[in-house]
């Protein structure tokens, strides 16, 4: 089952919310990472709970370490589904098998103590794997990708949502810019990038 994707920007400073997690990994508390990007907002609803109120505490504590302590929308980004396809492109421009280890999305840092509703761990990009995607990326224009793009042979590989994509190919081009951009605003944050599926 195919699920969606999105990435977060996080400050440094996020390392206390995950270390937490790991203490409390028989809590809630290591779950609602997931949560992170609404927990950031006044209006996050915590249910009363222990775990869930400390969380938005850590979250809103956690937003004062951005630039003039404000999350703002450029350090976050929903992949529209578009995170298969794209996945799917660079992987035929690299010259590799795709597969979640060597995938552009998921190659990352797996956090094995937080779980999403779906079971799948939290993975997260240092600053290293950052720059070695922004390299990739910069490396790459939309319309060098897309010579790769065969749709025939996507369905047939299971790329997921391929069929949606297919009629919105300006969408897809619109993420792959985007990408580029957040990791640029990433990089300058000099934190984390936590790669959310839910």
């Amino acid at each position: 089952m195919g699920l969606d994707l999105a990435l977060l920007a996080v400050p440094k400073e996020a390392e206390n919310i995950l270390k937490k997690a790991e203490r409390k990994i028989d809590t809630e508390y290591s779950d609602i990472i997931f949560h992170l990007p609404r927990a950031f907002q006044d209006d996050f609803q915590d249910f009363g709970h222990s775990d869930w109120i400390e969380f938005k505490n850590d979250a809103q504590d956690l937003v004062k370490n951005y630039p003039e302590g404000n999350f703002d929308s450029k350090f976050y980004i929903d992949t529209n589904r578009t995170y298969g396809v794209l996945d799917y492109l660079i992987a035929q421009r690299e010259n590799v098998g795709i597969n979640d280890s060597n995938s552009f999305f998921y190659d990352g840092i797996k956090f094995e103590n937080c779980k999403s509703g779906q079971g799948f761990s939290l993975i997260y990009w240092d600053l290293n794997v950052l720059q070695k995607k922004k390299k990739i990326l910069d490396s790459l224009s939309f319309e060098k990708l897309y010579t790769f793009y065969d749709f025939r042979k996507m369905i047939d590989e299971g790329v997921y949502k391929i069929e949606q994509v297919n009629e919105n190919i300006e969408e897809l081009q619109n993420v792959f810019i985007e990408v580029k951009k957040f990791l640029k605003y990433a990089i300058e944050l000099k934190g984390y990038v936590l790669v959310l599926k839910s």
